[in-house]
């Protein structure tokens, strides 16, 4: 079995769904992000985030609740 796995460093991650809230793609753009079975955010604290990256984690896995394939891990440095 093959899995779908994206990996993100939060401030690229942080960017891209403020790019697509911005332009109006944020639900397209969540609807890319629901394909994948393992989403990786790294660097989780390094920098303050704004309301809409906080959200989206969390809006990712209540969409996909379901179907139980999507797992989001977070990384922080120390």
């Amino acid at each position: 079995m093959e899995y779908k796995v994206v990996f993100f460093n939060m401030i690229k991650f942080s960017e891209e769904v403020t790019t697509a809230s911005l332009t109006g793609n944020f639900l397209k753009y969540m609807d890319k992000l629901m394909k994948y079975d393992l989403i990786i955010l790294d660097d989780f604290a390094l920098r303050s985030i704004d309301e809409q990256t906080r959200i989206a984690p969390y809006q990712l896995l209540d969409d996909n609740k379901e179907n139980y394939r999507l797992s989001i891990i977070g990384t922080v440095a120390k």
